[in-house]
């Protein structure tokens, strides 16, 4: 019985282990990773592009669950979904400003 009973234990500590949401390893919610490693370097046009498509999709996600979120009541999905589209908007100007302050050879402005 104490056999089977701590089979039962460790089996569910595993499941739990696995369940849990490991989409934020090293990276954080602004935008997917953190500041210091998204900006470091200069990007073509098709890179620019492909920050903000991913910007777009993690954020339309992120607002996709807010709207579907039956715990929250119309006026905190509202400000919620303001906020989100704030940092959105925001991290997309800084891929902006970034892109264009530099040269396409690679030399600052």
């Amino acid at each position: 019985m104490k056999k089977l009973f701590t089979l039962l234990v460790a089996l569910g500590a595993l499941t739990t282990v696995f369940a849990q949401d490991h989409s934020r390893d090293s990276r954080d919610w602004h935008g997917g990773y953190t500041n210091s490693s998204v900006y470091n370097h200069n990007f073509s046009q098709r890179e620019k592009d492909a920050q903000i498509d991913r910007i777009n999709h993690e954020f339309g996600r992120r607002i996709e669950f807010v709207e579907h979120n039956s715990r929250l009541r119309r006026r905190e999905k509202r400000r919620e979904i303001a906020m989100l589209e704030r940092q959105r908007d925001q991290q997309i100007h800084e891929v902006m400003v970034h892109s264009a302050s530099y040269a396409h050879d690679g030399r600052r402005f």
